[in-house]
């Protein structure tokens, strides 16, 4: 090999250096420390050796005491899973008014979820209850003096938490569906004497209702 060609090749060594740095499409060249600008990721429910800033080797951070996350303020509910919270969940008042439109679609998701054990008209004599696979509750059927005085907020605790034999429905009925199912068993229960409301009625009673679990967030 002639020195000529010696001497070529050995000043070409620099420029493809330099050239293979160059990032290119998916090509990001050579990388000097990468790590420094790119982050090396954790999975979130990995457990990592803990820091102090990383408590018990959790990689996911807990929600500040408090949080509620995005489009679930409705779900805000007071009252525990107690005999107490119970009797305190008379207070617990509508988010959506009885209008038609939420007694007719209460009356659709009630055909889907109580209708098995409670009958279609809340006779208790659904199919679950003749097969005699559940026990039914003590009083006869929506007509019942029972139902027809029982406070709504009490309603609303059972399908957050369940009662007797009932389980809880929480994770089928969102809470403006549990207010729609709730008004069309008093709406079964009472009959002619049961009164619709308004549809500008149903917007006021959910702008208070919204107003009313922020400011409690909040506190």
């Amino acid at each position: 090999m002639s020195t000529i060609k010696k001497y070529a090749i050995i000043l070409s060594l620099p420029v493809i250096s330099l050239t293979s740095c160059v990032s290119e499409g998916n090509d990001p060249g050579i990388e000097y420390s990468p790590n420094m600008y790119i982050s090396q990721a954790y999975e979130p429910y990995s457990q990592e050796k803990e820091f102090d800033y990383n408590p018990n080797g959790m990689t996911m951070r807990l929600p500040v005491n408090g949080t509620i996350a995005r489009g679930q303020l409705d779900y805000v509910y007071p009252h525990p899973n107690t005999a107490e919270g119970y009797e305190a969940s008379v207070s617990f008042q509508p988010q959506f008014a009885a209008t038609k439109e939420n007694v007719q679609e209460g009356e659709r998701l009630y055909n889907i979820y109580c209708w098995h054990c409670h009958g279609k008209k809340g006779a208790n004599d659904g199919p679950i209850f003749k097969t005699k696979k559940m026990n039914p509750p003590p009083w006869a059927g929506y007509d019942d003096p029972y139902i027809k005085e029982l406070p709504v907020g009490k309603i609303y605790h059972t399908i957050q938490y369940g009662k007797g034999f009932m389980g809880s429905h929480a994770a089928m009925l969102n809470p403006e569906q549990r207010w729609q199912v709730i008004h069309y068993v008093k709406y079964l229960s009472l009959g002619d004497a049961f009164t619709f409301a308004s549809d500008d009625e149903d917007l006021a009673v959910a702008e208070v209702e919204v107003s009313d679990s922020t400011e409690a967030a909040t506190n």
